[in-house]
């Protein structure tokens, strides 16, 4: 996950997320990728995540993000009815 930015945005890294944070400098022109939040887990994209069948990302617009393994989504997202305050640490804030 990435923040892009124009010139003079920062973000500082959230003690209560899981994913861990670039040097925080959002201004993808001068150095691209450093607002990117990384996830230790390997199978969060590309291979890794299709050789769990797939992952659903959800974003809450106040800027939280999780992420659930395709047999692991929850069902109050399957039955869309969201509520992210039952989700647990989310992996972005």
């Amino acid at each position: 996950m990435s923040f892009h930015t124009s010139a003079g945005c920062s973000f500082q890294a959230n003690p209560v997320q899981t994913g861990k944070l670039g040097d925080g400098n959002c201004d993808a022109g001068m150095n691209a990728g450093a607002c990117a939040n990384v996830d230790a887990n390997m199978n969060t994209f590309g291979s890794g995540a299709n050789s769990v069948k797939g992952r659903v990302y959800t974003l809450d617009w106040s800027v939280r993000m999780w992420f659930f393994q395709r047999s692991n989504i929850l069902g109050d997202i399957t039955s869309e009815s969201p509520n992210p305050s039952s989700w647990g640490t989310p992996l972005l804030i």
